[in-house]
């Protein structure tokens, strides 16, 4: 194999090597040389501690990853749960008492309809809870948390959105009982996503003390 070339250092230095095309490889004008580096080849420009060390500091802070805001993902999955239970509510009294419609299928026609809407809105809130929880765990361990969680979210609401339409009830029930779950399931999706990016601090810029 042929040696490839060499040619002077734009900044004095030693010999180095050239670049592909011919041209001598410069280097950035704010790039960081240890002081081992610099001991060894006295003609590079020494790099002043302090910048050393908070590019040490940044570095360790991009490797640790995004921060949790614990307080700011529960306070949003408090309020996604509470907009799930709201529309499961409004869609149940809406086709029980405008439409007739005994919603949720397969519940029994003849339950009461201010129960049976306080027991699906309680069922749609709890199982955002569990989402929430399932974002925090997604948040440590994955890249991208907000894709996960619909990955998962995503074929859960499907199937909430067949099953109705599977069971042996009225045909007006069980499209509106899959209606409602697929509404609620889209809402919980997208406001837990944005919950994710408001409650994950990237690390900045280490501060210098005065």
């Amino acid at each position: 194999m042929a040696e490839a070339p060499f040619g002077s250092h734009s900044d004095g230095g030693p010999r180095s090597r050239a670049h592909p095309r011919g041209r001598s490889r410069r280097p950035f004008p704010g790039a960081c040389r240890c002081t081992a580096a610099a001991r060894r080849r006295p003609g590079l420009r020494r790099t002043s501690p302090e910048r050393y060390r908070d590019l040490v500091a940044l570095h360790d802070a991009l490797s640790a990853g995004p921060r949790i805001r614990i307080g700011r993902l529960w306070a949003g999955g408090a309020t996604t749960a509470a907009c799930a239970a709201l529309i499961t509510v409004i869609g149940s009294l809406i086709a029980r008492g405008l439409l007739g419609l005994p919603v949720p299928v397969p519940v029994n026609p003849a339950s009461a309809p201010v129960g049976v809407a306080a027991a699906y809105a309680l069922g749609a809130a709890a199982l955002t809870l569990q989402a929430t929880a399932l974002l925090q765990m997604l948040m440590a361990v994955a890249p991208r948390p907000a894709s996960a969680l619909a990955w998962v979210c995503g074929p859960i609401t499907a199937i909430a959105t067949v099953v109705p339409l599977a069971v042996r009830a009225p045909l007006g029930a069980a499209v509106a009982t899959a209606v409602i779950n697929l509404a609620a399931g889209v809402v919980v999706i997208f406001l837990l996503a944005a919950t994710a990016a408001v409650a994950s601090r990237r690390p900045g810029p280490p501060s210098r003390g005065p």
